[in-house]
């Protein structure tokens, strides 16, 4: 035998040895892997798996005691649980896992959960980790996160009751998150694309709810916000809102539907368009510098005109103040709008209770308005009453404000003026 001959020779057995080492360590893998027996593994057993390598269970298992991953588990198959699902490692669905009962079907992770298959069923899910959901994953009954879930495009993300969130829920552009009772949010819940919750009785929210642009949130019932909502995108209420935290809407967002919108503490700031059957504050402050297509009652609180500056709001429909309300107004100048705060109201306004002027810092000096300046704070198509209160901003001491109701004053339309008289005598 020649040495190239030799050479082959050893190069192919060398390749025969490798072969057969790669088979025999293959053969052990998938040999551990099935070793998850017995099948149906009983009530009141334990079966804990630390493989590194991960385990494909391709055929049906049935747990009715306790399955507890602190490795890498991949399973194709369909694993139907009446027992306990405890992650702690890593664990990649690419199969179907159900949970059977609802009292005694649970699923915890407290590692990494990579779902791209099916996770649904009955009993509840608690997630401590990080679930990363690329499929349908329905939490069950109950579900509850104190990790951080990241719902992706074209995956699904729901529970049968309620779900209650405490850390992090991520739903990104095209997913969809669906809940049957209600939603309890204590974290942060950024949504980039849909939240169904029509079929929700009610939306608590203590934290942060993002909608991001070319999202939605859809409820037919109930939000309650004490925390911040801020909606850039679309929410459709067909319910109510109560708000007594923050709730942004901003220019680019909208929040529409027949619903009614009541505020009792806190701060509406619509730059965009609110369009509800009513709206009807009795605490905090109403601002901002978009739209409202609404019957406005104010029986407690402030309405201000204008976002972080000056500014003008629209109101399609009625403006009712009663005593217990307050209109207040930037002044900074001689341009409704721009330079002052006004609002502009396509309906009939009904006046009772404060008017408070400030005078508007700009540039880093205050607005000292002089003898005959006039301001149109108040237009609308018909006003009715005054006034009962006023807080005026101070003037020179040989001036003093003046508060005049016009009517008809441009064309058809009604006008609360301020102007700046001088004291008589002096």
């Amino acid at each position: 035998m020649s040495k190239m001959d030799s050479r082959i020779v050893a190069v192919v057995v060398g390749l025969a040895m490798a072969a057969v080492a790669f088979t025999s360590f293959a053969t052990r893998t998938r040999s551990a892997c099935e070793q998850l027996s017995p099948n149906p593994n009983p009530a009141g057993s334990q079966h804990n798996f630390d493989s590194r390598d991960g385990c494909n269970e391709l055929d049906d298992y049935e747990n009715f005691g306790t399955l507890i991953n602190s490795g890498k588990f991949d399973n194709a198959g369909a694993l139907r649980n009446f027992g306990k699902l405890h992650n702690l490692g890593a664990l990649n669905n690419f199969g179907d896992i159900s949970n059977v009962q609802s009292r005694s079907g649970n699923t915890r992770n407290d590692g990494t959960l990579n779902n791209f298959g099916n996770v649904g069923g009955y009993g509840s899910t608690k997630n401590t980790g990080i679930l990363n959901n690329y499929g349908t994953f329905n939490a069950g009954d109950f579900g509850e996160n104190s990790g951080v879930i990241n719902n992706y495009s074209d995956a699904t993300l729901s529970s049968e009751q309620r779900f209650t969130n405490d850390g992090v829920v991520n739903n990104t552009l095209g997913g969809t998150v669906r809940t049957g009772i209600g939603w309890i949010n204590n974290g942060t819940l950024d949504n980039g694309g849909s939240l169904d919750f029509e079929k929700a009785r009610f939306l608590n929210n203590k934290w942060i709810i993002r909608i991001h642009s070319c999202a939605s949130l859809e409820t037919a019932h109930e939000i309650n916000n004490a925390g911040l909502i801020n909606c850039e995108g679309t929410l459709t209420s067909n319910g109510v809102v109560n708000n007594s935290g923050r709730f942004y809407v901003s220019g680019s967002g909208s929040v529409t539907g027949v619903g009614v919108f009541g505020q009792s503490a806190g701060v509406t700031l619509v730059d965009g368009t609110l369009s509800q059957t009513a709206v009807r504050v009795n605490g905090g402050t109403l601002s901002g510098s978009g739209s409202i297509e609404s019957e406005v009652t104010l029986t407690g609180g402030t309405m201000a005109p204008g976002s972080s500056a000056v500014g003008a709001i629209g109101i399609t429909g009625s403006y009712t103040q009663t005593g217990g309300g307050e209109y207040a107004v930037d002044i900074g100048g001689s341009r409704a709008g721009v330079d002052h705060d006004v609002m502009r109201v396509s309906g009939t306004v009904r006046l009772d209770g404060q008017l408070r002027v400030v005078l508007y810092d700009s540039g880093g000096r205050r607005f000292a308005p002089g003898e005959a300046d006039t301001f149109d704070i108040l237009r609308a198509d018909s006003i009715v009453g005054v006034f009962s209160g006023f807080r005026f901003a101070p003037l020179d001491e040989t001036l003093e404000w003046k508060v005049s109701y016009l009517k008809d004053a441009d064309g058809s339309i009604d006008i609360v003026r301020l102007s700046v008289n001088r004291i008589n005598g002096r």
